[in-house]
C-alpha cells in the first residue's frame, strides 16, 4: 500500500470527515489516479474562484486557501 493511501484511508475513517469528502475519496480510489487528480484540480479551481467571487461581493470574510 502506498503511504498516501494510508493517509486517505485515515481521512475516510475520521469522525470529523464530511460525508461528501468521504464519498469523494472512496470514489477516487476506484478511478484512474491521474484522471481523479485532474478532476480534483478542476474542482479546486472552480470552487476557489467561487470563493474569491463571493468575497468580492460579500461582507463575510472567507479564509483564503494558501
Amino acid at each position: 500500500m502506498l503511504e498516501n493511501d494510508l493517509v486517505i484511508k485515515q481521512v475516510i475513517a475520521a469522525n470529523n470527515t464530511s460525508h461528501w469528502l468521504r464519498t469523494a475519496l472512496k470514489a477516487a480510489l476506484q478511478r484512474d489516479v491521474v484522471d481523479a487528480a485532474n478532476d480534483a484540480e478542476v474542482l479546486f479551481t472552480l470552487l476557489d474562484q467561487r470563493a474569491i467571487d463571493l468575497r468580492k461581493t460579500s461582507y463575510i470574510v472567507l479564509p483564503r486557501h494558501q
